[in-house]
Formats: structure tokens, C-alpha cells, sequence
């Protein structure tokens, strides 16, 4: 077996090791971040790992509704570092008079559907420590804003290291079906008080989130109830 072949065996591996598969949440969305790297790293091309990822763009949604406005901010992050774009569509539920907010990820399967993994996970920590953090600090009138946004860059910074060392772009047809769709501006957000205590405290969880999350990283120093 050649070399190349083993990276793909690999990455067809860490693929495996999905939710539906056994592995914990965690452990898929650190699975998911190593394939992609590897995939990235070697030129992977889609039709090389067969059925595990087809190299047609799709669009994949989250199951549930996503409330609070920082989830464009950390949707959008999440995607450049997988090749995609991310987008926000509002629809009615059978469950709710009022329009609830779904985060779509574009992309080659592999990269939309490991985004939206690695998005949901990371949306989950980072809503989990803001509001402890708002708890323990509430007279920061926007501490929650706060240490979220934080949170945010903090991913921004751990995924940009590794988008900009292996310089990844987001492929031509992804480009070119984002580009056709009929997407309206998002809503302008609140203006928030702003808190540099909170705003570093959130970018520390957030660097440590991405961190924590690697194959070959340590314990995690958070932990999800």
C-alpha cells in the first residue's frame, strides 16, 4: 500500500467514527477536525474517499433552532475553516407561531456536514460557559454578549492557524452556488456594552474549546452537563 493510500485509509477512518458509529459527540467532532486536516494537508480530492464523501455541493441544516445572535458569527468562523459558506434561514415549526432561526452550512458533503457537527458542538460549549460566566458576573450588563463574541474569536484564532497554514479556499462551485441563491441581509444586531474582562475570558474558553477538541490534544478543561 502506498503512501497516499494509507493517508486515505486514515481519513476514511477518523469518517467513521460518527455519532451513528458509537463514538461520543466529542470525540466525532475531534474526529471530524483531524480528517479535515489531513484531507487539506495531502490534496485530498472527494472521489478519492468513495462513498464517505461525494464531491457534490449540499446544503446541511441543523435539526434545531438557534435563538441567540452570535450563532451567524461563530456559523460563519466554523465554515471558512471547512470550506464552506454558512447562511441563516428563518421558517415556521409545527411547534411554534413564530420563525425560528436554522444555521445552513454549503459545501462538498464531507465539509458541510463536518461543519455543521463541529458548529453545533462548539455552539453548545460556548452557550453552556456564557451563561455560567453571566451568573457569576451579573453586573456586566452584557456578560453573556460578551464572553460569547469572545468565545467566537477565541475559535477564530485555534481554526485560522490552520486555515491560513494550509491555505485553504472555498472551491469555485461552492462559490458559484452561494452566489446564485436569493438571500436576504441579515438583521443588524443590538449594540452591546462592551466588557474586556468578559470579551477575554470568552476568547480563553473559546482558543481552549478547539484546543481541547484535537485528536492529540489534552483533557478537555471544560465539560458539557
Amino acid at each position: 500500500m502506498s503512501n497516499r493510500e494509507q493517508i486515505i485509509e486514515r481519513i476514511k477512518k477518523l469518517l467513521s467514527h460518527s455519532v451513528e458509529n458509537g463514538a461520543t459527540e466529542a470525540e466525532a467532532v475531534a474526529f471530524a477536525l483531524k480528517a479535515q486536516k489531513l484531507i487539506a494537508e495531502n490534496d485530498v480530492e472527494d472521489w478519492e474517499l468513495g462513498e464517505e464523501c461525494k464531491q457534490e455541493v449540499i446544503e446541511a441544516t441543523t435539526e434545531k433552532s438557534y435563538s441567540r445572535a452570535w450563532r451567524g458569527f461563530l456559523a460563519a468562523t466554523v465554515a471558512e475553516n471547512f470550506r464552506c459558506k454558512a447562511i441563516q434561514r428563518q421558517r415556521f415549526t409545527e411547534t411554534s407561531s413564530r420563525r425560528k432561526t436554522f444555521i445552513t452550512f454549503i459545501g462538498y458533503e464531507c465539509d458541510a456536514k463536518a461543519a455543521l457537527m463541529v458548529f453545533e458542538h462548539l455552539y453548545a460549549v460556548g452557550n453552556k460557559l456564557g451563561k455560567e460566566h453571566e451568573n457569576r458576573y451579573y453586573t456586566d450588563k452584557d456578560a453573556y454578549e460578551n464572553f460569547v463574541r469572545g468565545f467566537t474569536q477565541g475559535v477564530e484564532d485555534e481554526l485560522a492557524k490552520q486555515c491560513q497554514a494550509l491555505m485553504l479556499v472555498c472551491p469555485k462551485d461552492v462559490d458559484d452556488y452561494y452566489n446564485n441563491m436569493s438571500l436576504k441581509q441579515p438583521r443588524r444586531q443590538r449594540a452591546i456594552f462592551g466588557s474586556e474582562h468578559s470579551r477575554e475570558a470568552g476568547r480563553a474558553a473559546g482558543r481552549d474549546a478547539v484546543r481541547s477538541r484535537r485528536v492529540e490534544g489534552g483533557k478537555p478543561a471544560y465539560q458539557l452537563a
